[in-house]
């Protein structure tokens, strides 16, 4: 980074943050219409070249693997973004501090290894889990120089890394399966990916670390970040004890079909959720003393967000038999239940996600730490209690859980101070419940009367779900004036990010 560079003081004019804001949605959206295709187009191609057991091996790792993230950045990142102004000193503390838990992290996966393996019964674990430290560390040696990115609001960048990693990751799990025709290419997949972000975020920064000094003070950082990783992990959690119960009690292949099935409707949620947080956040946390800027800028990216989602997972729903034989294969026709609960659950999850903006961008990470500890029991309860009725009802009880329980009482929760209250997050998910039971009842109906190809009804589907969405929003005040605000605010992005590209 140049000299002007290493100042991490915010100083951006408020009048830039539209633009900015506008810029860098248009980039990340773009980037992850190309991550989401290229994660989708492989998750099909890579689950027609191996089996629902390969899957469930991998399962199986992923609740040590995926947390070990949460723990080694410890919430610092976030701190870095929201920040008011942070030193030179403290960035090159962060880094090291990064460093050091990721060292640990890895000797712990390796440690962990065998015993994850004896108590599972499955020894295929062990090698997996222990060369999965690989990836997890140079992950963390490229995360810090992300998080520069962001807090200096370099969307392009991230845009084009990410873009880069999606294609890398992509290849390296169709060799993988062609090559090894099982679960290895999971773990080749992540290793490139890692390899790539750390080499391109490295790059777009230049920022090279100085000596590990201890005497910046990050305190405040660590407690922000601390609370933050409290809640990231127990949720966390709650997602992974469910996989842990469905492999003890039901063996890897049910582990498989719901773990595949929570890949196809959920992750491309969070998949888009992220990156559009990357972008909201920083600038969010630049106007929370400006409560009606806060509230229009977080509802209308958070409409977007929910509106542009839910109508693809609710057709999901209302399809589940006919894609799996078009998409997916007969050996995937046992995920047909878990894929139409998790659809059900998926018209939730969109705008619950968003909320964690609201929480961290008004420095409430107390409250989301107490959120997500009772969020996390209900969500444990709620497969226990799926288990009498085998796969389908572990996958019921969780569906039933989000929708009924814990989106209610979030937006109280979360409603309750700050400018966007429990109306205003109403306000996005009742036309999205309106229109998926509208939508429900013409494919109901239409089924009964049109003898389609699958593909056709599947597509049929879709377009009757976002058309009947839009009507739905067209017949409220609220919902055309936000139509309105995203069309000109979409026009709007890309235009800018058509100049922006020349």
């Amino acid at each position: 980074m140049s000299k002007a560079e290493t100042d991490l003081s915010d100083r951006a004019p408020s009048a830039d943050l539209r633009r900015t804001a506008i810029s860098g949605t248009a980039f990340i959206a773009v980037s992850q219409i190309c991550k989401i295709t290229l994660q989708f187009a492989t998750l099909l191609v890579v689950s027609r070249l191996l089996k629902p057991d390969d899957f469930g091996v991998v399962a199986m790792v992923m609740p040590i693997v995926g947390i070990l993230p949460l723990l080694q950045d410890f919430g610092l990142q976030q701190a870095l973004i929201q920040a008011h102004s942070v030193s030179e000193a403290q960035v090159n503390r962060i880094f090291w501090v990064n460093v050091a838990i990721a060292i640990t992290t890895g000797a712990v996966l390796v440690a962990a290894a065998p015993f994850v393996a004896r108590f599972y019964g499955e020894p295929r674990v062990e090698p997996l889990l222990a060369l999965w430290a690989t990836p997890v560390m140079l992950t963390s040696i490229g995360i810090h120089h992300v998080g520069l990115l962001n807090r200096h609001l370099r969307f392009r960048a991230i845009a084009m890394i990410e873009i880069a990693v999606s294609f890398g990751t992509s290849i390296a799990a169709i060799a993988g399966a062609f090559l090894f025709a099982n679960y290895w290419a999971m773990l080749a997949s992540t290793t490139a990916g890692a390899v790539l972000m750390v080499l391109l975020a490295w790059n777009a920064t230049r920022w090279v670390p100085g000596s590990p000094v201890l005497s910046a003070q990050i305190g405040h950082l660590i407690r922000f970040g601390a609370e933050l990783t409290g809640s990231d992990v127990l949720r966390y959690l709650s997602r992974n004890v469910g996989n842990v119960i469905i492999a003890t009690v039901f063996g890897a292949t049910k582990l498989g079909l719901f773990d595949l099935s929570y890949k196809l409707v959920l992750l491309p949620i969070s998949h888009v959720n992220g990156p559009i947080g990357r972008v909201l956040q920083p600038l969010l946390g630049r106007i929370r003393n400006e409560p009606e800027r806060y509230q229009r800028g977080y509802l209308l990216v958070a409409s977007a967000t929910i509106w542009t989602i839910a109508p693809a997972v609710g057709a999901l729903a209302f399809t589940t038999p006919e894609f799996i034989d078009v998409v997916l294969g007969d050996q995937w026709h046992g995920a047909g239940p878990a894929l139409f609960w998790l659809s059900v659950a998926g018209l939730c999850n969109p705008l619950v996600h968003t909320t964690i903006w609201l929480f961290v961008t008004q420095h409430r990470t107390r409250d989301l730490l107490r959120w997500s500890l009772l969020s996390s029991a209900m969500t444990i309860l709620s497969f226990v209690a799926g288990l009498p009725w085998g796969l389908p009802g572990v996958a019921a009880g969780y569906a039933l859980n989000i929708v009924l329980l814990q989106t209610p009482i979030l937006f109280a929760f979360v409603g309750r101070r700050g400018p966007v209250s429990a109306r205003d997050l109403w306000s996005i998910q009742a036309p999205v419940f309106v229109a998926a039971a509208l939508t429900f009842g013409l494919s109901i109906a239409g089924k009964a009367h049109l003898g389609m190809p699958a593909i056709v009804w599947i597509a049929s589907v879709a377009l009757t779900s976002y058309v009947v969405l839009g009507a739905v929003l067209l017949c409220t005040t609220t919902g055309r004036e936000r139509l309105r605000a995203l069309a000109a605010i979409g026009a709007a992005s890309f235009s800018n990010l058509a100049r922006s590209w020349q």
